[in-house]
């Protein structure tokens, strides 16, 4: 995804998230703790991503089927 543009946050909790516009996608304003640090930001975005240390169960959805590839 990084290498079509889309800009990742990485180490942010989000503490808060409002709608500040109206659209496809609408304009969020979030505010954000650094995960390990005291450190907070705002920052107006159009669509947030929240993922959490978890493992994918995708052994059965056969996607190798669909030419998908897999990372370790």
């Amino acid at each position: 995804m990084e290498e079509h543009g889309v800009k990742f946050i990485r180490e942010w909790i989000p503490t808060s998230v409002k709608k500040i516009k109206e659209g496809t996608p609408p304009t969020l304003l979030v505010t954000a703790k650094e995960a390990h640090g005291d450190a907070t930001m705002e920052i107006e975005v159009n669509t947030i991503l929240f993922a959490m240390g978890r493992n994918a169960c995708t052994k059965e959805l056969g996607l190798e089927n669909a030419n998908v590839k897999l990372s370790k």
